[in-house]
């Protein structure tokens, strides 16, 4: 079964766009068939995996307005891909309030594409840190939410917002969206607070608490500035080591 997964975070730094590239790349690695796709105007992930977004002429936000999927996907490996976004997306956003169903342009878009996505194992979304229109859209589109945590004070901020969303869009435009896992982020075992936080949070969320958590890992700040993942920039990393167990971990939940 194909699962379509967004990631999200409404909190900014806590590893989203991270967790989008590295779990793909690890899925990748896994011999699973990966499609990226950056929702998040801001670009970062289509930036993280090496290209310029405001050199690229077409976006998601074309491939969401009718361009064929072929002209707008980029190749970044073999069985690895990505629809690309850049800070020209953010426009579309108003226009899109004007549009009739407007939760479900981006699912429309894909089901339209259905020839060329059908084989991919996995589908994941990097969405904006926000709750609005284009954050609707891919949770109307997916069948799982991902959500990173950094394992700090706060950590647990904007989760009853984000779990409103869930709720909202499952009694509108998508009831088989879940809650999947929440994966702590930047967790270093030698401080006190981020054990007390991941101990909250397994009290808090029990089994949707990721067995494998993400340790604090300067490799993981510097990769993206090379326009790589954590696998091709130092792949002996905790950074490494830790993604690709997350992979094993998400895979082993494939129903």
């Amino acid at each position: 079964m194909q699962r379509i997964i967004s990631i999200t975070n409404q909190k900014g730094g806590v590893g989203k766009t991270t967790t989008a590239q590295n779990l793909g790349a690890g899925l990748h690695r896994l011999g699973r068939k990966v499609l990226l796709i950056d929702f998040d105007p801001q670009g970062n992930l289509t930036d993280a995996m090496g290209y310029a977004p405001s050199e690229l002429e077409q976006m998601v936000a074309n491939f969401c307005e009718g361009e064929n999927f072929l002209d707008v996907v980029l190749n970044y490996d073999d069985g690895l891909d990505l629809l690309p976004s850049n800070l020209y997306f953010s426009r579309r956003e108003i226009a899109w309030v004007q549009k009739m169903s407007r939760e479900g342009i981006l699912k429309r878009s894909l089901d339209r594409s259905h020839e060329y996505i059908k084989d991919y194992d996995y589908i994941l979304l990097d969405l904006p840190p926000s709750l609005g229109l284009f954050t609707m859209n891919c949770l109307t589109a997916s069948n799982e939410v991902i959500i990173p945590v950094q394992a700090e004070y706060h950590a647990m901020s904007g989760f009853d917002l984000i779990i409103e969303s869930i709720e909202l869009i499952q009694q509108n435009t998508n009831p088989n969206i879940e809650l999947s896992m929440v994966i702590p982020t930047m967790y270093n075992r030698t401080k006190r607070l981020n054990r007390e936080v991941t101990k909250a949070l397994r009290e808090n969320l029990a089994d949707k608490l990721s067995e494998v958590a993400i340790r604090e890992n300067i490799a993981l700040a510097e990769a993206p500035s090379y326009g790589q993942d954590i696998f091709s920039y130092a792949p002996k990393s905790n950074g490494a080591i830790d993604y690709l167990a997350l992979s094993k971990y998400v895979d082993s939940k494939t129903k």
